[in-house]
């Protein structure tokens, strides 16, 4: 599926929004990974995951990104060596 997702960011776009939109589900607040609960890793760490989406379908992802570009660069040549 990451194939599929890599190749287009108007993809991304449309995914990150409906994380938005699932505040709204009923069903999202059932399950222990909820769209409340915390990010585990990177450098949305401790925020909830709705507010990581809200970020990344801002400008605001750039600023969120720019403060650990290792890993980035790490995300780049694992996208880069795949190929």
């Amino acid at each position: 599926m990451s194939m599929v997702k890599s190749p287009t960011a108007a993809f991304s776009w449309f995914d990150h929004s409906l994380g938005v939109l699932g505040i709204f589900n009923p069903f999202a607040y059932i399950y222990a990974k909820s769209t409340w609960s915390a990010v585990d890793r990177g450098v949305y760490k401790g925020l909830p995951k709705v507010m990581r989406n809200v970020i990344k379908i801002t400008p605001a992802k750039n600023l969120m990104e720019m403060q650990d570009p290792k890993a980035k660069r790490n995300y780049l040549q694992n996208q880069l060596m795949t190929f």
